[in-house]
């Protein structure tokens, strides 16, 4: 061994030889080794001296191999130089000392975040003679914290709101004044028809359950705002009783301040009490063979709380199942009265490794026995207790061990007076002398440690009074107007007598447990977190901090979440998250909700979400998927989903890149809003404005046919007479220019009645096709209107289309026509009818007129006519666009896909 562990081990040796002997000594060595910090003591030239078991756990090595260790050894390279750079400082005496956060390299070779606070102890020559270091493992808190911030991240853009029915229940009139949507599948009923009942709960409540009913609702009106309510019964849902569990906070108070109205959240439990009926049926079995097994054994559930326990067991010990479960964890402490022996127990219970070790316990009347146990853990998480009885073959080997104990020690004590008397008696004045000035430096460092220190640090001993407190302590209780000089050997009762953590501190002290605790401190206006540690001398170690911001951020967060989970609820749009690196996926509960997953599970992966895409449109989501990676930009998309119950849903998709700071991508944020209310309502428009254009079509042909066969035969007969008129009566001067005018008027009559016949529905449309119709119509249209206009076509020579198109084109074209005639002032029209690999028709309709703002004029509906244009062509699967300036003319192009259909087979209706 070195020469500086040899002289570490003198002074630790020294410093335990006389530990005991004072209160004030006692203290300062239960601080050392307290474990409740990482604490050394180095010097500049020997190197580690002291260090306590603390720091040997944060940096995973047995005492002797840290002292064999430096401080650069254990440094992360990265932090090294910073490290040494502060080290250097304090040698030249520019600064007493210096704290810093660091990375540690553990043992395992694991890396660790730690603060460190070192302070440097002088020579009267002002050199450094040793170093006071203090670690702390700060790694738990660095992953927290960084949780904390994703946390926060991942809360601004995905929030999830339980799929479980929601209500507002009156406490005062008994009734309900909200019910969700989600009330019809819940229970059965409308909101509307449990508002008529006269009485809700004899209808729909099972009758054993109205009176613990009753008092629930009593309970109800004593809630804090935050305390939540839980309760379960049967409900009636049609024909049968189905289990529901409620839980329950406070929603509206009135003037007074009483419970007015709860919120419920409500969840069919049905399938858990069903499994819980069956695995007590299974745990009857289960009882019955263990029961006959001749060893204790008890079974702990993943909760550490006792599910089972066996006859050999319940007789050995003398508790019953139902007294162990009753006393749960304190039926520990019963059987374990010693607290290392308790803890022992704890840790050999904890690590489960199926191997045997022998504990001393307590039963039931007071008896200690003796009993070898293993234990088991279970993938369920459940663990096994196996043991034994061995009193007896341990009383044996007692007894034989005390044989052989007494012949050793009469010789050991023979020989240690004759040959040491001597040596204790020269060296004793020596060794008291030097340990008392180890002792004086000893506190001195544990002093300025705890002064070092950010936390507010107070002790008191096993009768609650003060025996020591730091500078930040004696700070704060300055503030509350107390002396802290005088309170050292106060009572902590005599100067606080209702403290808000009392109970803790009580349980704490007869326990011998270490407590956490927070708690709001009115006279500092401050949230406090107490953690209190027994210590070694029997009283208690406490250790106090300021968390109020911590508290308020929570608080600002919890609101956060509950307002975004709302704004989801009510617009049914759900949120996701994609790690694009691990594949790791975030989803709200609305989103959830949309895709019929269960919330309370775990989101499916993003491969697993792409396979409930509808099959026929899975390979096109894939590629914009695809494509929108590989570029890293924005995207979106609508899709059908199949739900996990077989639901078809139409949805609309966003997706957003996010990038580190080194502008790699990292994930893709998105909604998804669930469109298929919206979608079926646009089929249905679409069917709808479908038929009315059939109608349109066949009323034409009625009126068409209607004004041919009767206003044609009356033209004719009228022609006929004014014709037998000018024949009896045209060589009268005057009548006879008359009926010449009567003639020249039936006849433009008569041809415009045939151009309305014509132009509402042309025969020549039905009989020969669009291509000859359209021919004919401009013909006419130019000579009816004196415009230039030509009629070109190309590939229409194949099938004729179906009727349904070729309506369609003929209307847009009549329309087209029409507006031009009307208002665009053109000398020259041109039409151009193609069809192209027989799989669309373009009809393209130019004139040099003096345009329009076509944009403006869809956005503002001026002109219905370019709105009726753009429906008809996507009423048959087409689009239509319109290219205009002023002054520029206007072009309007539509392109309908034509289905393909093998030769022979009809295409027109």
């Amino acid at each position: 061994m070195s020469k500086s562990h040899d002289e570490s081990e003198r002074a630790s040796s020294a410093i335990d030889s006389i530990t005991g002997r004072s209160e004030s000594e006692e203290r300062f060595r239960s601080y050392f080794q307290l474990g409740l910090i990482g604490m050394a003591i180095t010097s500049p030239s020997k190197g580690i001296l002291e260090v306590n078991d603390e720091i040997c756990n944060i940096l995973g090595y047995e005492r002797d191999e840290l002292l064999q260790k430096t401080w650069a050894e254990l440094t992360h390279p990265q932090d090294l130089a910073i490290d040494i750079a502060q080290f250097n400082r304090v040698m030249s005496g520019e600064t007493e000392g210096y704290s810093l956060d660091k990375r540690w390299i553990r043992k395992d070779g694991q890396v660790i975040d730690g603060t460190i606070s070192v302070k440097a102890v002088r020579h009267a020559d002002g050199s450094v003679n040793y170093f006071v270091a203090l670690l702390q493992d700060i790694t738990e808190r660095k992953r927290m914290e960084e949780a904390m911030r994703e946390r926060e991240r991942f809360v601004r853009h995905i929030t999830e709101l339980s799929p479980v029915m929601l209500d507002v229940f009156d406490v005062v009139t008994g009734h309900h004044p909200y019910f969700s949507s989600d009330v019809v599948d819940l229970l059965g009923y409308t909101a509307d028809e449990i508002g008529q009942m006269e009485d809700e709960f004899s209808v729909m409540i099972h009758p054993e359950d109205i009176p613990r009913l009753r008092k629930n609702i009593e309970r109800l009106k004593r809630l804090a705002d935050s305390e939540i309510n839980e309760f379960e019964c049967r409900v009636r849902r049609g024909d049968e009783w189905r289990w529901m569990a409620a839980r329950s906070m406070v929603f509206a108070r009135d003037e007074q301040g009483k419970v007015q109205q709860v919120i419920n959240a409500t969840l069919d439990i049905t399938a858990r009490k069903q499994a819980e009926e069956e695995l007590r049926k299974q745990n009857e079995v289960l009882q019955t063979i263990i029961d006959n097994i001749p060893v204790m054994i008890r079974f702990l559930g993943p909760d550490a709380r006792v599910q089972l326990v066996n006859r050999t067991w319940e007789q050995t010990l003398g508790w019953s199942l139902g007294e162990a479960q009753l006393r749960n964890f304190d039926l520990f402490n019963d059987l374990y009265p010693d607290p290392q022996e308790r803890q022992r127990a704890l840790d050999f219970v904890a690590a489960a490794t199926g191997q045997w070790s022998d504990f001393r316990i307590r039963v039931r009347d007071g008896r200690m026995i003796d009993a070898t146990l293993a234990n088991i853990r279970l993938s369920d998480g459940t663990n096994i207790s196996i043991g034994q009885d061995i009193t007896e073959r341990k009383q044996a080997e007692e007894a034989l061990r005390r044989a052989y104990e007494e012949v050793e020690q009469r010789v050991v004590e023979r020989t240690r007076q004759l040959s040491a008397i001597n040596a204790e008696l020269i060296k004793e004045i020596t060794e008291r002398e030097r340990a008392e000035v180890l002792l004086r430096e000893a506190y001195e460092r544990v002093e300025m440690i705890l002064d070092s220190i950010t936390d507010k640090f107070f002790a008191v001993d096993r009768t609650w009074r003060y025996t020591y407190l730091n500078k930040h302590a004696e700070k704060q209780l300055r503030i509350l107007g107390k002396n802290p000089a005088g309170l050292i050997g106060r009572v902590l009762w005599d100067e606080f007598p209702n403290p808000t953590s009392g109970d803790e501190l009580r349980h704490a002290m007869h326990e011998r447990v270490g407590i956490i605790h927070e708690h709001y401190f009115q006279p500092l206006e401050e949230w406090i977190e107490n953690r209190i540690y027994p210590s070694p001398d029997g009283g208690l170690a406490i250790f106090q901090r300021y968390v109020t911001e911590r508290k308020r951020a929570e608080a600002d967060l919890r609101r956060s979440e509950a307002y975004l989970a709302e704004g989801q609820r009510l617009s049914h749009i759900g949120s996701w998250g994609w790690n694009i690196a691990t594949g790791e996926s975030f989803w709200s509960q609305e989103q959830f909700r949309i895709f019929g997953f269960d919330p309370e599970g775990s989101p499916p992966s993003m491969a697993e979400a792409v396979n409930l895409i509808h099959p026929d449109d899975r390979s096109f989501i894939e590629q914009v998927l695809a494509r929108a990676v590989r570029e890293m930009t924005d995207s979106e998309w609508d899709c059908r989903i199949v739900s996990r119950d077989g639901t078809i849903k139409h949805v609309h998709t966003t997706a957003h890149p996010v990038f580190n700071d080194s502008g790699d991508l990292i994930e893709y944020l998105g909604t998804t809003m669930d469109t298929t209310e919206r979608v079926r309502a646009e089929e249905e428009r679409t069917q709808l404005l479908r038929r009315v254009i059939n109608a349109q079509e066949e009323e034409r042909r009625r009126i068409a046919r209607e004004m041919h066969d009767q206003f044609g035969q009356q033209l004719s007969a009228l022609n006929l007479k004014i014709a037998a008129l000018k024949r009896k009566y045209g060589e009268q001067e005057e009548l006879g220019e008359q009926l010449h005018d009567l003639g020249t008027i039936a006849k433009v009559l008569d041809r415009d009645i045939d151009y309305l016949v014509w132009e509402m529905r042309p025969s020549v449309l039905d009989d020969i096709g669009l291509e000859a119709a359209l021919s004919n119509y401009v013909k006419r249209w130019s000579k009816r209107f004196g415009i230039e206009a030509e009629m070109l076509s190309h590939g229409m020579e194949r099938d004729r289309l179906n009727g349904e198109i070729e309506s369609m084109l003929y209307r847009i074209t009549q329309e087209a026509l029409t507006n031009i005639a009307k208002h665009a002032g053109a000398a020259n029209v041109s039409v151009l009818l193609e069809r192209r690999n027989n799989d669309h028709v373009s009809l393209i309709i130019e004139d040099d007129g003096r345009g329009f703002d076509a944009e403006q004029a869809f956005i503002q509906h001026e002109g219905l006519g370019l709105v009726g244009m753009r429906e008809r062509a996507i009423l048959v699967g087409g689009t239509l666009q319109i290219d205009s300036e002023a002054g520029r003319g206007t072009t309007i192009v539509i392109r309908i896909p034509v289905p393909y259909v093998h030769a022979g087979e009809e295409q027109h209706g």
